[in-house]
């Protein structure tokens, strides 16, 4: 079984044409937006992120972290990951290509879908080429981006119905349970949680069926199930809000009473270090759970909102009108339907009492939408779209950025004050519907990586706006080095990991551990020193073979010449 196709030799540009290189390289040079170089600065010293200067090498000395769990009040980034995707068709998963191509419901793709033309996404494959998330060294790979990008929280949308969807996820706790075990809760520290997602779930025993299914996978990995404590939220079911318990995110819009109360029941948690061991209950604190929209506060702890993207005229209509409509898709970017959100929060009054109203909001962020290659039964064949880059040259992913870096409660009007110390990135690998910000190929393909670096950074330092992207500036140049180089080691690591020789497992074991340390320069010279050495071992072997051949054919020839001689 293949696991990732062939991804394309991996080297990032500029717009400029520049080559980007090593930022950690004794070499390297920094500019200012002038492109003046600014003297007796090292790349990794020019800009003050938390993660540098923390070398691999000395981690032993770091200093450890008050607690490896962040307090839910903090300013938390989540990341939206669908799991979905494979390659080979097998007895369980009888599609090849699910996710990259065709929808379930068609009869046609067991046939079809082999064909790699054909696919259900805009634009370029992922970096690392599609890809099998059957396989935890692809999910090992998508962690350790989204750990080194800064993330605190990795949003899992799952129907626990599908058995794909449910397998995947759960590999990935027990692969993000196995690497916090491995590397330490101090260095990895990226935690998991669930957005549920099943609109058919319509009866109590429906619920009750996926949410007992959910509570294994959460029981079972509790150490890296993210766990909102008792200042996540107020509100549902008179402001008694999230106790200690993991967070759910309700994606689906259906029965949300029956649901909440169901989350409430079976999912119920504390953190680990307070769990008894070997206890098979010792889960005590209620979950928080986070529904979509402003809306159903008695039946939820808080709300979150989503991307909406606008509907592309038809060719059947007008010519005027589609000119008209292409205007407006030229330069939405879903404003509107942010503050909508945000009014919503805050006039929460009409629907619900005073003591069931929600205080927490998590806000959304996301590069732009396009499902214009996805079967119609997907959207009705009606494309909807958010274009990436808008007319004016802005990009969309900036500044749905810079709306949620700029909250403020009650801002559009009303009287409940809504916190909003959560924001959610849509989405790491939703390719058909053109949300992705996972590194991709062809130019420009890892902008979005990029930018999520240091808007995350700003959002965690509580920073008022991320910037408008521009790239001139020290930040964004030293940024997009520090991104390119953890690419690029991350990419290495999977090759080597997919190779499985035994000489590189301790050196690769060794660079991951660099790279969840922030120190992008011993990871990369340890990658490189391994694939060097081994490049070169392998060279001297075949020289070797080379040569016994040639003194093997000498040999053979001066035995046929005294043969000939001996019989002339």
């Amino acid at each position: 079984m293949s696991f990732i196709t062939e991804p394309v030799p991996y080297q990032i540009q500029f717009d400029d044409g520049e080559r980007v290189f090593d930022e950690f390289d004794d070499d390297c040079m920094v500019v200012d937006a002038a492109r003046r170089t600014v003297p007796e600065y090292h790349c990794h010293q020019a800009v003050p992120f938390p993660d540098e200067g923390q070398a691999c090498s000395r981690a032993s000395q770091a200093s450890p972290s008050p607690s490896p769990y962040p307090s839910s009040r903090s300013r938390l980034v989540f990341l939206h990951y669908l799991p979905w995707f494979t390659l080979d068709a097998t007895n369980d998963s009888p599609q090849a290509r699910r996710g990259w191509c065709g929808s379930i419901k068609s009869e046609d793709n067991l046939s079809s879908c082999p064909d790699r033309t054909r696919k259900q996404y805009v634009g370029p494959p992922p970096l690392i080429g599609e890809y099998d998330q059957r396989n935890v060294h692809v999910l090992e790979h998508h962690l350790l981006l989204a750990h080194s990008a800064g993330v605190d929280v990795l949003l899992v949308n799952c129907n626990p119905t599908d058995p794909l969807q449910f397998q995947i996820t759960e590999l990935l706790f027990r692969t993000a349970a196995s690497m916090r075990k491995k590397y330490g809760d101090e260095i990895f520290r990226l935690q998991l949680a669930v957005s549920y997602d099943n609109e058919r779930a319509t009866t109590r025993e429906m619920v009750v069926s996926d949410f007992t299914k959910l509570a294994t996978i959460f029981n079972s990995n509790v150490e890296v199930t993210f766990v909102a404590d008792d200042g996540a939220g107020s509100g549902g079911s008179g402001g008694s809000g999230g106790g200690g318990g993991p967070l759910i995110v309700l994606w689906s819009e259906n029965v949300p009473e029956i649901t909440y109360q169901v989350a409430r029941d079976l999912l119920r948690s504390r953190r680990p270090e307070s769990c008894s061991s070997g206890s098979s209950s010792g889960f005590g604190a209620a979950p928080t759970v986070v529904a979509r929209n402003p809306r159903v506060y008695s039946s939820s702890d808080g709300n979150f909102a989503w991307v909406v993207p606008k509907s592309v005229a038809s060719s059947s209509l007008e010519k005027k009108k589609e000119e008209e409509e292409k205007i407006q898709v030229d330069m939405y970017w879903g404003e509107e339907r942010l503050k909508d959100f945000e009014w919503g929060m805050s006039n929460q009054g009409g629907e619900e009492e005073a003591s069931a109203r929600n205080e927490l909001a998590m806000g959304a962020v996301y590069p732009g939408f396009d499902d214009s290659a996805v079967p119609p039964d997907w959207n009705g064949g009606v494309p909807r779209r958010i274009h990436r880059t808008l007319s004016d040259g802005t990009s969309t992913y900036d500044r749905t950025w810079s709306h949620a870096l700029s909250f403020a409660p009650q801002r559009y009007g009303g009287e409940d004050s809504v916190k909003m110390p959560w924001v959610q990135i849509i989405t790491w690998n939703d390719y058909p519907e053109g949300t992705q910000i996972e590194p991709r190929s062809g130019r420009n393909g890892t902008l979005e990586y990029e930018r999520t670096m240091v808007q995350i950074n700003e959002w965690h330092s509580g920073g008022a706006d991320g910037g408008g992207g521009s790239g001139g500036s020290l930040v964004e140049r030293v940024a997009r080095r520090r991104a390119a180089t953890t690419i690029s080691v991350a990419v290495e690591i999977l090759r080597q990991r997919l190779e499985d020789e035994e000489e590189r497992l301790e050196v690769v074991e060794k660079a991951v551990q660099c790279l969840l340390l922030g120190d992008r320069k011993e990871a990369e010279m340890l990658l490189v020193k391994t694939s060097t050495e081994l490049d070169f071992l392998a060279d001297q072997q075949m020289e070797d073979e080379r040569q016994k051949e040639e003194a093997l054919e000498v040999d053979v020839c001066r035995v046929a010449s005294v043969v000939r001689r001996k019989y002339k």
